[in-house]
């Protein structure tokens, strides 16, 4: 039997979510591990591999730490980047939304400061 492009891209998102979740049950650190490229589903690959870490389970918080601190720990970086800290490097983004309470809050980039500039200031003057 064939199956469809989107039937195909449904099977594989089903086991990947399913490793996912048998990965977070037994305890595995996660880390992204896209690279930055074009968008997908309307959202940098960064958020939408987050938000798919959500999907199969993983509690928001820790979908974040895959992209920031767990990343940076894998990278032998974490004394430079991956947290907010004096000393380390000021690259951050803000959001209107909680992330700690889903990561899809993090499409609503509002603010981003690069080596601790703003680059990018998309909040209204109030």
């Amino acid at each position: 039997m064939w199956l469809t492009d989107a039937r195909v891209v449904d099977v594989v998102r089903g086991q990947v979510l399913d490793g996912v979740s048998g990965e977070i049950s037994a305890g595995v650190t996660l880390v992204n591990d896209y690279p930055p490229g074009d968008p997908i589903g309307g959202t940098s690959v960064t958020v939408h591999e987050m938000e798919l870490m959500q999907g199969a389970g993983l509690h928001p918080q820790l979908a974040l730490a895959g992209a920031t601190s767990n990343a940076a720990r894998l990278l032998g970086l974490e004394s430079q980047i991956g947290t907010v800290e004096q000393g380390k490097m000021a690259d951050l983004v803000a959001v209107d939304e909680n992330p700690l309470s889903d990561v899809s809050a993090m499409r609503g980039i509002s603010l981003v400061m690069q080596s601790g500039r703003v680059v990018r200031d998309d909040r209204s003057a109030s």
